[in-house]
């Protein structure tokens, strides 16, 4: 039997956002944090790989000053080497803004920038760095590590219990179906809702 996929809970999604946010107590570094909260957020709400993270630029959701309403993905940044373009989330759309004001601006960047970069040249985190700081931001916030592509289940799955497998295929940028029908199987979500289902319901005193 194939091992469950890792996915979040919406309230596991909730209190890790949370965590990520800049102003959760405790956190240091405004551009940094939500640099973070971003890529979390791309990840979450777009469902996009985490190379596809790592290679993101600029123009992949500005039009000169103005923000797209979708993330249009390009040849070069996709793992299948095939356009797709996911429609953007409001509050994924307004954490870009809040980027663009926090870091692009500020730095001059050109449409052909990177999206997410550190502090030295505008050079692309990696893909190491941005599972680094997944691995690592997860365990302080939920108490266990996640990699990057539990977001990415998370979404997926999110989007198998409102709509068909069509489009969700066509959403992650699937070359088969075949790779979308995991989502169609029982996830560790799934198991233990059916195992609570098995729970006595307490009896009313009334």
């Amino acid at each position: 039997m194939a091992k469950p996929i890792q996915v979040l809970t919406e309230k596991q999604c909730s209190e890790y956002l949370e965590y990520l946010k800049p102003n959760s107590p405790g956190r240091q570094g405004l551009r940094k944090a939500h640099r973070n909260y971003t890529m979390a957020l791309i990840m979450l709400d777009a469902g996009l790989r985490v190379g596809e993270v790592s290679r993101l630029t600029k123009s992949n959701v500005m039009f000169g000053d103005e923000f797209l309403n979708n993330i249009v993905l390009t040849k070069s940044i996709t793992k299948t080497k095939t356009e797709r373009t996911i429609p953007m989330t409001s509050r994924l759309q307004e954490a870009l803004k809040v980027m663009n004001d926090l870091y692009w601006q500020p730095n001059k960047c050109q449409p052909d920038n990177f999206a997410f970069y550190g502090h030295v040249n505008i050079q692309r985190l990696s893909v190491r760095q941005i599972q680094r700081m997944i691995n690592q931001s997860s365990f302080d916030a939920l108490g266990f590590a996640i990699n990057p592509h539990a977001l990415r289940h998370t979404f997926a799955t999110r989007l198998m219990s409102n709509t068909n497998i069509r489009i969700v295929q066509e959403l992650l940028g699937h070359a088969s179906i075949q790779s979308t029908q995991i989502y169609t199987h029982p996830n560790n979500v799934d198991l233990k809702t059916a195992i609570d289902s098995l729970n006595p319901t307490p009896k009313n005193p009334n």
